[in-house]
C-alpha cells in the first residue's frame, strides 16, 4: 500500500494545545503515513501566525497606539499588493488591563496607523480582522489615523474615544487620505449590529469596561453617530450586519471605507490557498477544543469539511470534547475527554490525552482506507 499523506489542520484548543502543538504530536505519533501539518485559526488570535507559515508574507513592524494611546510596537502581515492586519494587535484587549470605564476611554486609533502604513505601502487589498478589541468607539480613532476629523458643536476636533461619540457634530473628511483603487475587507464572525440590546454596546461593551452609566452613554454616543454619518454619508450603520463588531469599528470601516465582510475561516482558507493544499492528500484531520452545532456553521471544522467534501476527501476529528456524535463530511470524531479521568483532566495533560487519541485516529485512517 501506497504511504498516505495525511493533513492535519486543526484549530488550537484554547489554554491546552496550540495548533502547532497539535501538527507535532500527529508528526511524532505517525507510522508509514506522510503528515503534512498546516496551522489554522478561524479570524481570531493566532491567524495571523497561521498564515504568515505559507511563506507568501513577510511580517511588518511599526510603533502605533495601543487602546490607552500609549505607544507600542505592533505588526501585520504584507505581500506585493495585500495586507492582512489584526487590530488585536494595536487595539486588542489583552494589550491593557481591565478598568471599569475603560470603553470610554479607549481608540482604535492604532489599528488605523497600521491600515496607513499598510496604503504606503502601496497595497491593493486590506484586509482587517477585528476580533478581541478592547474599545467601542464605533471606528472613530481608526477613521482619525486616515485623515477623518470628528468635530464638535464648536467645530473642535474631538478626541477619538468613545465617550466622545455623543458629542460629534460634524465630519471633516477634507483631509482624509486617497484610499481609491483599495479593497478593504473586514473579517468577522460576529453577526450582531452597532445598536440595541444585542448590539455592540450592550453585549461587549462589558467585557471592556462599559459598565452601570457609561454603557448608558455609550449606547446614546453610538446612536448620534449613527445619525451624524447618516446625514453625512447616506448610509444608517445600525442596518448593518455585523456592524457591532470590534465596537462597531466594522461599522466604521463600511460606511467610511466601503469595506465588505467576510466570514473568519473562509477568509483563513482562501489566504492559505486551502483548495491547493488539499492536491494529492488522502485524508485531512481538524478538530478545535469543542465540537458542537456551532462548529458546523462557520467554525474551522465547517470550512474545512465542506472543501473536502466537494474533492472527496475524508475528514476526521480530534476534539477535547464534543456535543455532538455526527456531522456530513465526517468520518469519526475522537476526543480528549473520552479517555481522560474528567474534563479538568483532558486540559490539564491535553499533550498525554492528544497523543493516544492522534495514535487512534491514525491506526483508524489507515484502516479504512485499506479497507476502500
Amino acid at each position: 500500500m501506497k504511504k498516505l499523506n495525511i493533513l492535519v489542520c486543526s484549530d488550537s484548543f484554547k489554554g491546552s494545545l496550540s495548533s502547532k502543538d497539535i501538527i507535532d504530536i500527529y508528526k511524532k505519533e505517525a507510522k508509514d503515513v506522510n503528515i503534512i501539518g498546516v496551522e489554522m485559526a478561524d479570524g481570531g488570535e493566532g491567524t495571523l501566525d497561521a498564515i504568515s507559515k505559507v511563506g507568501k508574507y513577510e511580517w511588518k513592524e511599526i510603533e502605533c497606539t495601543n487602546p490607552l494611546f500609549e505607544k507600542i510596537k505592533a505588526k501585520y502581515l504584507l505581500s506585493k499588493d495585500v495586507a492582512i492586519i489584526e487590530m488585536a494587535q494595536a487595539s486588542g484587549i489583552t494589550l491593557i488591563p481591565y478598568k471599569d470605564g475603560n470603553a470610554a476611554k479607549t481608540t482604535t486609533f492604532g489599528t488605523g496607523e497600521l491600515i496607513l502604513d499598510a496604503i504606503k505601502n502601496g497595497v491593493k487589498h486590506i484586509y482587517i480582522t477585528v476580533g478581541g478589541s478592547a474599545t467601542n468607539d464605533g471606528g472613530i480613532g481608526a477613521l482619525g489615523a486616515l485623515g477623518f476629523i470628528f468635530l464638535d458643536d464648536r467645530n473642535n476636533a474631538l478626541a477619538l474615544t468613545g465617550e466622545n461619540l455623543i458629542k460629534i457634530k460634524k465630519i471633516d473628511t477634507s483631509d482624509a487620505i486617497d484610499f481609491s483603487g483599495i479593497k478593504f475587507t473586514v473579517v468577522a464572525d460576529v453577526e450582531n449590529k452597532l445598536l440595541g440590546e444585542k448590539g455592540a454596546t450592550y453585549v461587549y461593551g462589558p467585557q471592556k469596561g462599559a459598565v452601570g452609566e457609561i454603557k448608558e452613554q455609550l449606547e446614546e454616543g453610538m446612536k448620534n453617530y449613527n445619525s451624524v454619518v447618516l446625514k453625512a454619508l447616506g448610509i444608517d450603520m445600525s442596518t448593518l450586519d455585523h456592524g457591532g463588531a470590534a465596537g462597531g469599528l466594522a461599522s466604521g470601516l463600511m460606511a467610511f471605507l466601503g469595506a465588505d465582510v467576510q466570514s473568519g475561516i473562509e477568509t483563513v482558507l482562501y489566504l492559505l490557498d486551502f483548495d491547493t493544499l488539499l492536491n494529492n492528500v488522502d485524508a485531512v484531520i481538524t478538530g478545535e477544543g469543542c465540537i458542537d452545532e456551532q462548529s458546523l456553521q462557520g467554525k474551522v471544522i465547517c470550512g474545512i469539511s465542506k472543501r473536502c467534501i466537494k474533492k472527496n476527501i475524508p475528514v476526521y476529528v480530534m476534539a477535547g470534547y464534543k456535543k455532538i456524535n455526527s456531522a456530513e463530511g465526517i468520518k469519526d470524531i475522537k476526543t480528549l475527554s473520552e479517555i481522560a479521568k474528567s474534563t479538568e483532566d483532558s486540559i490539564l495533560n491535553a499533550k498525554t490525552y492528544a497523543s493516544i487519541v492522534a495514535k487512534n485516529l491514525l491506526e483508524e485512517i489507515v484502516k479504512d482506507y485499506k479497507g476502500l
